[in-house]
């Protein structure tokens, strides 16, 4: 996904049934720590699964039904941790900010907008 100034430029992709996010480590992690919404749709989270991958670090959230033409905003909450128990840093600013996410300072939502077309 695009990051800075072009975070908000609208995917053309259709179809989307899955937001995968990418840890920089292993976390502890369950579906009441993720909430994707959107102007259409105002919760895609009520009807998802979450698969997590620990061996790539990475979430998976399986929506019910694909996201059609929205805004939406993806929260990972700040109460997800590293396995020894340590909040991330998830701080993040909506067409300033670049992978890896944090503002070198523990918790911190992560909130990352995007529009699909």
């Amino acid at each position: 996904m695009p990051t800075g100034t072009a975070q908000l430029a609208p995917l053309p992709w259709v179809n989307i049934d899955q937001v995968s996010i990418e840890f920089s480590e292993d976390v502890q992690i369950d579906l009441a720590d993720i909430q994707l919404t959107g102007i259409e749709i105002s919760d895609y989270t009520t009807a998802t699964e979450l698969n997590y991958d620990s061996g790539s670090r990475t979430a998976t959230l399986t929506l019910e039904n694909p996201i059609e033409a929205d805004r939406l905003r993806l929260v990972v909450a700040d109460n997800v941790t590293d396995q020894s128990g340590e909040a991330l840093d998830g701080d993040w600013t909506t067409q300033s900010s670049t992978f890896e996410s944090g503002n070198n300072c523990a918790g911190g939502d992560f909130i990352f907008e995007f529009n699909v077309l």
